[in-house]
C-alpha cells in the first residue's frame, strides 16, 4: 500500500493555493484519512514533531486537530486564564497544591484509557497528572459536542475532575436584505475608492457603513456558561447568559445569572473546596469580548479593502 504521504502528496499535487481545492480533490483527502491510526503511531509522530492542538481518540483512533481559534474561541481563554491562577492559588493556601496548567494535553484514563484531550484550560492535580476543574469553549458547537467534551473529563481522569466549565458562544446571524453588488462598494463608486487611497482608510468606511445599515459586520453573540459536574454532567440550563456584540453603542448589562449550582453560591462565587472565589461573568467579560469582536471586524474590513483595491 502506498505510504500515506506520498498519497497525500500525489493527491495534492499541481496545487498551489486553497482556491485550486475541489470538493472532489477533499473527497480523496477524507478518504485518504479514513484509516484507523493507532496509538503508537500517533505517540512516535507527536514526539517527533512535538504539535500542540492535536487530541487522540483511542475509541475511534482517530486524530482530533484543532483549528486556529477563532477571537469568539480566543477571548474566554484570555478572560478565564487569570481567573484559573487565582482559583488555583486559593486552594494552595488551604493546603491543597494545584497549579495552572493552561491548554496542555493530558491522558485520560478509565473508559477512554489510550485517549489523549487538551482543554482549552485547567487547574492540574500534580500528583495525579489530572485536571481538577476544565475550561471548555465551544464557537457555534452543539450542546451534545460540549457535554461529550465534559464527560470524557468527569470520567476519565479517575475521579479527581470536579468541575467542567463550558462556554459556548453562539453567532447570531440575522438575513442580510442587502443587494450584493451594494455591499460589495459600501456606498461608494470606484473613483471614490480610488481617491481615498489606502487600505486603511477603506476599512475604516467599511465598519462605519456596516453600521449605518444597522447590519452587524461581525456577527453578534450570545454566550452561555455551563458547570458539569459528577452529579449533573449535563445541566438543562446555563448558569449564566449574556449578550456580545462590537457594537460601540449597545451597552453591557453584565449578563445574567439564570440557575444555581452545587459549586455556585448565592452571591455567584465559585465554592470548591473550601474557597470561594468571585466568578469572571460579568460586565468586564463582555467588554473584553466586545474588543476581541471588534479586532475581528477590523480584521475583516482590511482584507475586504485589500480585496477591493486588487480589483480596480
Amino acid at each position: 500500500m502506498e505510504p500515506q504521504s506520498e498519497a497525500v502528496n500525489r493527491i495534492l499535487a499541481g496545487i498551489e493555493s486553497v482556491d485550486g481545492l475541489t470538493k472532489e480533490i477533499l473527497a480523496k483527502l477524507q478518504a485518504e484519512h479514513a484509516g484507523r491510526v493507532d496509538r503508537s503511531d500517533y505517540e512516535r509522530w507527536s514526539e517527533k514533531l512535538e504539535c500542540y492542538g492535536v487530541e487522540y481518540d483511542a475509541q475511534s483512533a482517530r486524530l482530533i486537530i484543532k483549528g486556529h481559534p477563532h477571537p469568539a474561541h480566543q477571548g474566554p481563554c484570555v478572560i478565564m486564564s487569570p481567573w484559573f491562577h487565582q482559583v488555583a492559588s486559593s486552594l494552595s493556601v488551604h493546603g491543597s497544591h494545584f497549579v495552572p496548567a493552561g491548554a496542555q494535553s493530558i491522558d485520560l484514563s478509565g473508559p477512554y484509557e489510550g485517549s489523549e484531550k487538551a482543554p482549552d484550560d485547567c487547574i492540574l492535580c500534580p500528583l495525579t497528572g489530572f485536571p481538577l476543574i476544565v475550561l471548555e469553549v465551544g464557537n457555534s458547537e452543539t450542546m451534545a459536542d460540549l457535554f461529550r467534551d465534559a464527560e470524557h473529563w468527569l470520567n476519565g481522569t479517575l475521579g479527581v475532575t470536579e468541575l467542567v466549565i463550558l462556554i459556548n458562544i453562539k453567532q447570531k446571524r440575522p438575513p442580510c436584505t442587502l443587494d450584493p453588488s451594494c455591499s460589495s462598494s459600501w456606498g461608494l463608486t470606484p473613483d471614490q475608492i480610488r481617491n481615498i487611497g489606502s487600505v486603511t482608510a477603506l476599512s475604516n468606511h467599511i465598519v462605519r457603513w456596516y453600521r449605518d445599515q444597522n447590519i452587524p459586520f461581525v456577527e453578534k453573540c450570545k454566550a452561555d456558561v455551563y458547570f458539569c459536574s459528577k452529579a449533573n454532567p449535563r445541566p438543562g440550563q446555563p448558569i449564566w447568559s449574556c449578550d456580545l456584540s462590537p457594537d460601540d453603542d449597545e451597552e453591557s448589562d453584565g449578563g445574567t445569572f439564570v440557575s444555581l449550582h452545587e459549586f455556585l453560591t448565592e452571591d455567584h462565587q465559585l465554592c470548591l473546596r473550601g474557597v470561594r472565589v468571585p466568578l469572571p461573568f460579568n460586565q468586564n467579560f463582555q467588554t473584553t469580548m466586545k474588543t476581541f469582536l471588534q479586532h475581528e471586524e477590523r480584521k475583516k474590513a482590511v482584507q475586504r479593502a485589500r480585496k477591493k483595491f486588487a480589483e480596480l
